[in-house]
């Protein structure tokens, strides 16, 4: 059951400064096909549940029980999920042409946070990743591919794994050689930039004890990303479009509230280390863990709101300073909203671009519309044009001189048949050219 539920298709679901708190399942669900989804300024709270049911707690679940339910666009910004035991994003078949996760704090989910390694355009930034995937995998979930596509692949925040023929055909517009195919592939774009991770050392330090020690299944713990993704990162004939940089693993140095959920105490249940023997060791019945947990009246009251100032808004504002300005857009990493940084879908950042650019546009496969964005550090005479793939020119976006900054160009494609385009931007002495593919 969720919070927010839609069943119908080409939906447009916003949800902006809400809180979704206690949500025993999903906070938001879909069941239907090419809808677009835009999560922002939210706060996702102690979404967990008994040790029998840790993979429920997620914030938003395609709920593709039989094979379908493709998905035309997801942007999550400028959120915090907090206790939330299973994923941010479950999109576990179809496509999903556009995935925009960036500006968001994810601290202590128990399973992998993504369960998206089929993604095709995707970009996750400026995030901060704090305890993740705490639970890491048992045997059977290493073996069985119950946290990836692909089985025996090492628990990891960012997993990608190669396409399914069903996705790889939707992304070519036409059959596919078959999974991992290898035009497919090609067109692929996921930038990872500008991410923290860390496991605080009383959650690393269980690990290696619980490890150590005699019990029925040894945990595989987590990494930022597995070698099968690394691979394709670094594989740039296969993945040209696969990019990754700024990545590190180090301390936000939040306050010390947060560290102390791996703890029991009035509000954090029996903790989150007693709750992970009690899943790891199939002892549970009824046990939780949270951040300052509060019983809901049951049934809800129609008026109760949450305690706010949110408890964790002053140790949330961590106290690694270098963080505060390591964004990919020279903001805070993580979440904005803690540091009264309030943005919205549409903000870009401010200021003057540091270099030439050319962005993947969006959405990607696309039909009949989509979104070029480019950024020119000096004025400039800008060209920006789109050819099919025999080189022959079918419009013009822009000719004319511009201003620096980043920019925005909308390609209307309705009268245009099926098939991949390339689009290239002259800017100065900057050249740029890639792909986007037009299916209706």
């Amino acid at each position: 059951m969720a919070a927010r539920e839609s069943t119908a298709d080409s939906v447009t679901f916003i949800s902006d400064n809400v809180i979704y708190e206690q949500m025993s399942q999903f906070a938001i669900g879909y069941a239907g096909s090419w809808c677009k989804f835009f999560i922002t300024n939210c706060k996702f709270r102690n979404m967990t549940t008994q040790p029998n049911q840790y993979y429920v707690g997620e914030l938003l679940r395609n709920e593709n029980y039989i094979a379908k339910f493709p998905t035309d666009t997801i942007i999550i910004r400028y959120n915090t999920m907090l206790c939330v035991s299973g994923y941010a994003t479950a999109a576990t078949g179809g496509i999903v042409h556009y995935y925009d996760f960036t500006h968001n704090n994810v601290i202590y989910t128990f399973k992998n946070p993504f369960f998206l390694d089929r993604a095709t355009n995707a970009r996750f930034d400026n995030n901060i990743f704090y305890g993740v995937y705490a639970g890491g995998q048992n045997s059977t979930e290493f073996n069985g591919g119950w946290d990836s596509f692909t089985a025996g692949t090492v628990a990891s925040i960012i997993t990608m794994g190669p396409l399914d023929s069903t996705t790889a055909a939707l992304l070519l517009g036409h059959a596919s050689t078959g999974a991992g195919d290898p035009a497919a592939e090609a067109l692929r774009n996921v930038e990872v930039k500008n991410n923290v991770y860390f496991w605080p050392s009383g959650l690393t330090g269980f690990w290696t004890a619980w490890n150590d020690t005699a019990h029925a299944d040894t945990i595989y713990t987590p990494v930022f990303m597995n070698a099968q993704s690394v691979n394709m990162f670094s594989n740039k004939t296969a993945w040209p479009g696969f990019v990754q940089s700024g990545n590190q693993g180090v301390d936000p140095s939040f306050g010390a509230s947060i560290p102390g959920v791996l703890s029991a105490g009035s509000d954090n249940g029996v903790g989150l280390l007693s709750w992970f023997a009690a899943v790891r060791g199939g002892t549970g019945t009824t046990e939780l863990y949270g951040y300052n947990l509060t019983q809901i009246p049951q049934p809800e009251a129609p008026d109760y709101t949450p305690p706010w100032p949110l408890p964790e808004s002053t140790d949330m504002q961590y106290g690694n300073t270098a963080l505060k300005t390591g964004a990919t857009d020279g903001s805070v990493i993580g979440d904005p909203n803690w540091w009264g940084i309030a943005l919205a879908v549409k903000d870009k950042p401010t200021g003057v671009p540091a270099t030439f650019s050319l962005s993947q546009n969006y959405p990607n496969p696309f039909n009949p519309s989509t979104k070029i964005d480019f950024s020119i550090p000096v004025g400039a005479q800008v060209q920006l044009k789109v050819y099919n793939v025999l080189g022959q020119e079918v419009a013009t976006l822009v000719n004319e001189t511009m201003k620096s900054g980043s920019h925005t160009v909308t390609f209307d494609a309705s009268k245009l048949a099926s098939g991949v385009y390339l689009y290239k931007i002259t800017a100065g002495s900057f050249v740029s050219t890639r792909k986007m593919v037009l299916l209706k």
